[in-house]
């Protein structure tokens, strides 16, 4: 044998030996992405309460519950933890004003969801004068909550009839385990380029805080304190423009004038008046109307119970055309 020989099967040897080592110098050298051990913790110790009204474990809950729990909450782009509820599944939430929103889960609704129960650790929070609950304002804050289990449909009804289109449970933090003073401010600014109002500032101010007096008993306060203007309701879209069509009467002559945003001149406050053999349809105002002009002369009056039935009719039409003099 050659000496090349040699020395090619010397190397042949010499990188079969080298080539396991290098490989556990890589394993060693190349970091590891580290694990998300938080996540897998919560995933496996997530208990919920608002199934069966005792803690169990999340994938043995005998109904659909949808859950925002603390990392959730912390995590979510929502201005509040209220607002984050619109994204769960199975969830709508409508908007009447700035700090009034309705949940619900099932069927219809409208702004006083009767039918969707609201529970604060367990206690409803519905209000006593309307028989529903009003948003987040008997609720708690963004300091103090800790999560939120939404129950959809009659899968709730172990609540009872009021909430057979679903159920809210928002518990709140313990003070045995969360002590101390929590302050946070919200500040914005709404109405932008509004033409009924110039911009608007918005502040919300909250303030929590918890003590432990003894191992057996603690307490804990919270405030609120929220300041914005609400949506101006100034849409004038007539909605019965026709009301008098028949007798050549239209806009500002229209005595049935029905305005979206104005009221006491609904199709229930409204009356028919038959005079001069023609047929007129006359809306009232809430408010007393002012005083009417002269009677002119020759013109007949009408008869007492069709007197100031002519509220939203113009001034210079009483009378001039010969229709009405109430």
């Amino acid at each position: 044998m050659s000496t090349a020989t040699l020395r090619c099967t010397a190397w042949h040897v010499l990188g079969l030996l080298l080539l396991p080592v290098l490989a556990h110098s890589q394993q060693i050298a190349q970091p590891t992405a580290p694990l998300d051990t938080a996540r897998h913790n919560v995933a496996l110790q997530e208990v919920v309460v608002a199934a069966s009204k005792v803690q169990e474990s999340f994938l043995q809950s005998p109904v659909t519950v949808e859950k925002l729990n603390a990392r959730t909450l912390r995590l979510t782009p929502a201005p509040s933890f209220f607002d984050a509820i619109e994204h769960l599944k199975g969830v709508q939430v409508i908007t009447p004003s700035l700090s009034f929103k309705v949940i619900n889960a099932r069927g219809f609704t409208n702004t006083t969801n009767v039918r969707f129960a609201q529970l604060v650790d367990g206690i409803d929070n519905q209000a006593p004068h309307i028989g529903g609950p009003i948003g987040n304002v008997l609720g708690p804050s963004d300091l103090d909550i800790s999560t939120v289990e939404i129950v959809p449909g009659t899968a709730a009804a172990l609540y009872g009839l009021n909430a057979i289109n679903g159920l809210a449970n928002f518990s709140t933090r313990n003070p045995f385990r969360s002590e101390g003073l929590s302050v946070q401010q919200k500040t914005g600014v709404n109405h932008l380029k509004d033409p009924n109002s110039g911009a608007s500032l918005f502040s919300e101010t909250s303030v929590r805080y918890a003590k432990v007096l003894t191992p057996k008993l603690a307490f804990k306060v919270n405030g609120t304190y929220l300041r914005g203007s609400d949506w101006i309701a100034n849409n004038q879209a007539e909605l019965n423009p026709n009301g008098n069509a028949t007798t050549n009467l239209l806009g500002s002559e229209n005595p049935a004038q029905d305005p979206v945003n104005s009221y006491g001149n609904e199709s229930s406050n409204r009356s028919s008046l038959t005079l001069g053999g023609k047929s007129y349809v006359v809306a009232r105002r809430p408010m007393p109307p002012p005083a009417p002009p002269p009677m002119p002369a020759g013109c007949n009056p009408a008869p007492p119970s069709f007197r100031n039935s002519c509220w939203h009719w113009p001034p210079s039409t009483i009378g001039t055309k010969g229709l009405l003099c109430a």
